[in-house]
């Protein structure tokens, strides 16, 4: 309606569609986008390790060994982080709330890289967020779909 002029007096289906684009717009997928590279990697890990472990939660000690895992195999450009610094972005996520921790464990820092977490994100919101993601390295797109299989 904000667009109609008197040159435009009347909506057109293009208006209906990009309005219609802008509310059905997944916040969780429009979330991704602005991670970083190595979030959006602990995001693939944690997918890769749920699906290889068969399970509803892993800990951010078993995440991180896919993603040292990932690195290692693969001849890529894509930068290492210390387990510090992973750990900063993976408890970043965690303040996202995209994942969350899957019991009441114990919450001292000496804990807390074992504490169990879920991942709340779906397959498609994690695909259409890659396919989106400007700068996200080729490897962990391939990395990505590798896990979804």
């Amino acid at each position: 309606v904000c667009q109609l002029t008197p040159a435009h007096p009347r909506l057109e289906v293009q208006h209906f569609v990009e309005s219609f684009k802008n509310t059905s717009l997944d916040s969780k997928a429009v979330m991704l986008q602005g991670l970083s590279v190595l979030e959006l990697s602990l995001i693939v890990a944690m997918r890769h390790t749920l699906y290889v472990h068969d399970s509803d939660a892993v800990n951010f000690q078993m995440v991180y060994s896919e993603y040292q895992t990932f690195l290692l195999s693969k001849d890529h450009n894509i930068q290492q982080f210390q387990k510090s610094v992973a750990f900063k972005a993976f408890e970043h996520l965690q303040e996202l709330e995209l994942i969350l921790a899957s019991d009441s464990a114990s919450s001292s820092s000496s804990m807390k890289q074992y504490k169990n977490m879920s991942l709340l994100l779906e397959d498609s919101q994690i695909r259409e967020a890659l396919a989106r993601y400007t700068g996200c390295p080729v490897e962990i797109k391939r990395w990505a779909e590798n896990s979804f299989t």
